[in-house]
């Protein structure tokens, strides 16, 4: 009876890992998983030494973001402006102590054609998982923490 427990176990486990797409599943890289077009969901905002976070969703509430192999495109959903650039996507260790944990960031820069004016960003604590982004900055003496979803 054993024997078929364990058989079924390993049948079970080797049925489950064998037909998860590793290229765009669960195991793909970051940098796979991230390519497409993605909306705020919530965006915050907490002022340091604070408690709180204040939502600022709305303020992102016409943006879009476009994570192409080759390229990012911002989109203004109110005057339907496009602004094209650059991404890509690193990582470092950050020590605790004894202990530490790996950080990947996201930085992307576009350029705004009516300006010229070049734009970067950089989120830190890159999360890509069941189409959502998340991630957060430290900026205007506070912290940031955006969740995208995936259109």
């Amino acid at each position: 009876m054993k024997r078929h427990i364990l058989f079924s176990i390993i049948i079970s486990v080797f049925v489950i890992f064998s037909s998860c797409d590793k290229e765009n599943g669960i195991f793909a890289p970051t940098e796979k998983k991230i390519e497409g077009s993605w909306v705020f969901e919530k965006v915050s905002f907490q002022k340091s030494f604070t408690l709180s976070f204040d939502d600022i969703t709305d303020d992102y509430k016409d943006a879009s973001i476009e994570f192409l192999d080759d390229g990012v495109i911002y989109t203004n959903l109110v005057n339907n402006t496009n602004i094209q650039g650059s991404w890509n996507i690193s990582g470092y260790y950050m020590h605790y102590g004894e202990t530490g944990q790996y950080v990947e960031t996201l930085a992307f820069s576009i350029i705004d054609n009516s300006n010229g004016e070049l734009i970067d960003f950089e989120w830190d604590y890159l999360s890509v998982a069941n189409d959502k982004i998340r991630c957060s900055k430290e900026a205007d003496g506070g912290y940031y923490r955006y969740t995208l979803v995936k259109l």
